[in-house]
């Protein structure tokens, strides 16, 4: 699991009270943090997002994003699927998406 992906269910887990259920989830789980073999797979995620034209205009927007790109950008390193609903991937080469 990205650890941009345990941060975000850390926040969404705690506001719901189901900390003990995100406990079962993290102890079945592998934590992978970005280093330096992550930076090209980052370079290559957004720039793929900026020839489509998926980044966001609004700098707000983009901050929200900039957490899925690095979340891609792991599943791309580690030959992992991105579970995603959203269609900003969808020209990202060397990336498995799969849609919920």
């Amino acid at each position: 699991m990205p650890l941009f992906v345990l941060a975000e269910l850390r926040l969404g887990f705690s506001r719901a009270n189901l900390n003990e259920l995100l406990e079962q989830l993290i102890a079945v789980s592998i934590v992978i943090a970005p280093d330096a073999s992550t930076v090209p797979h980052y370079v290559a995620t957004r720039n793929a997002m900026l020839r489509s034209r998926t980044i966001p205009a609004k700098r707000e927007a983009q901050e929200g994003l900039s957490h899925d790109i690095w979340i891609a950008a792991l599943c791309r390193q580690h030959d992992l699927p991105l579970l995603t609903n959203d269609r900003d991937f969808d020209h990202v080469g060397g990336l498995r998406v799969i849609r919920w």
